[in-house]
């Protein structure tokens, strides 16, 4: 048995349940393995290997924290062109710590192991978070690619968590901390969000922020139905992404792409990606209005 520090990452395909109802099997494995390997891939370009992989998740331990949040931006950035290759839609979840560990028979364990895990548990579809303890140790020159997302209570804690989201899907600047190259020209591009409800289509700027979903006639994009409240939900511009807060009564629905359904209430969600929003009921159990959204690198 030998105990030591180690950055360890988990990384799981959401929606895969979901995936294999239905594409079936044989398509849905393919899926799998083709993301499964995605991932493995860029766990050993940081010099990192894989311990294990369980059904649709990987936990693999890289040499140290910086290694671990390259090789999750890595992950997520190399699957988002795999996605643009082949039409699909795959997504991920990644969360890492950095801690002690004990290595016995070729596994690890340790609380730096179930924090870890925790962290995948936090995640929405897209997304990587890690914990303060971890963000620290990064490199200065990575710090604006953070961001606290407040204290979290997780299982198997006594006491709460910071817990910290990499911006991946930043703008253009953002992305390039990867190579270490900056851009002055790149700085001053950002995201824009397009929707499309019933046949009208919209471009959101950062500017165009906030902009109002809802039934009041004066909302940036009216929809009016009798389940969706007067100010059902805020889209907001915050470092480099756009964010949909539900204030309603009745909710809200995302879909991102085929298989993975959310339902947010009086809770914020960063919009990743594509996907369709539903204000105030399911569109896919009733007949309602669905709003399509876009994000776009500009």
């Amino acid at each position: 048995m030998i105990r030591k520090s180690a950055t360890i990452l988990f990384a799981d395909i959401t929606g895969s349940t979901r995936m294999f109802d239905t594409l079936g099997d044989v398509m849905a494995k393919q899926i799998v393995s083709e993301t499964i390997l995605c991932m493995a891939q860029e766990v050993e370009r940081y010099h990192g290997r894989v311990i294990r992989t369980i059904g649709d998740e990987v936990m693999a331990e890289l040499p140290g924290p910086e290694q671990g949040f390259l090789a999750a931006i890595a992950m997520q950035l190399s699957l988002a062109k795999h996605n643009a290759n082949t039409g699909k839609n795959t997504q991920i979840r990644v969360g890492f710590n950095c801690g002690d560990v004990i290595y016995e028979d070729g596994d690890v364990y340790g609380d730096a192991v179930n924090v870890a895990s925790r962290m995948v548990d936090q995640c929405h579809p897209g997304q990587i978070l890690t914990t303060r303890g971890t963000a620290v140790m990064m490199p200065a020159s990575v710090s604006d690619t953070m961001r606290s997302l407040g204290t979290r209570s997780l299982k198997g804690k006594e006491t709460d968590v910071e817990v910290f989201e990499i911006l991946w899907r930043d703008d253009r600047s953002k992305l390039t901390v990867v190579s270490r190259h900056r851009s002055s020209v790149n700085e001053e591009l950002s995201p824009s969000l397009c929707l499309e409800y019933q046949k009208n289509r919209v471009t959101i700027q950062k500017r165009d922020t906030p902009f109002v979903l809802g039934r009041d006639t004066q909302s940036s994009l009216r929809v009016d139905d009798d389940r969706v409240s007067r100010v059902h939900a805020v889209i907001e511009y915050r470092q480099g992404q756009y964010n949909l807060s539900d204030r309603s009564t009745n909710g809200t629905w995302i879909y991102l792409g085929q298989w993975e359904r959310l339902f947010i209430h009086q809770e914020s969600l960063l919009l990743p990606g594509a996907g369709i929003i539903s204000l105030g009921k399911d569109w896919r159990n009733f007949n309602t209005h669905k709003i399509d959204f876009r994000v776009h690198e500009d």
